[in-house]
C-alpha cells in the first residue's frame, strides 16, 4: 500500500510539474495603422451645420411667405 501511495504521488508530481514548465512565447503580429482619412483634421461640422440650417430657415420664411400671399 505504501508503494502505491508513493507511485500516486509521483505520478501527479511530474504531471503538476509537467503543466508548471514555460511555454514558447508568441509573436504579437504588429498592429495596423490607421488609414490616412481617420489622421486628418476633423472637418468644421459647425460651420457645415450652420449652413445647412440657415438655409433650411430660409426655405422655410419664404415658404410661409408664399402660404400668406
Amino acid at each position: 500500500m505504501p508503494k502505491l501511495k508513493l507511485i500516486v504521488c509521483v505520478m501527479l508530481l511530474s504531471l503538476a510539474l509537467s503543466a508548471c514548465t514555460s511555454k514558447p512565447s508568441v509573436q504579437r503580429p504588429e498592429p495596423i495603422p490607421p488609414p490616412a482619412w481617420m489622421m486628418a483634421d476633423p472637418p468644421p461640422w459647425r460651420e457645415t451645420l450652420n449652413r445647412i440650417i440657415f438655409i433650411s430657415l430660409n426655405s422655410l420664411k419664404h415658404s410661409r411667405d408664399n402660404i400668406l400671399v
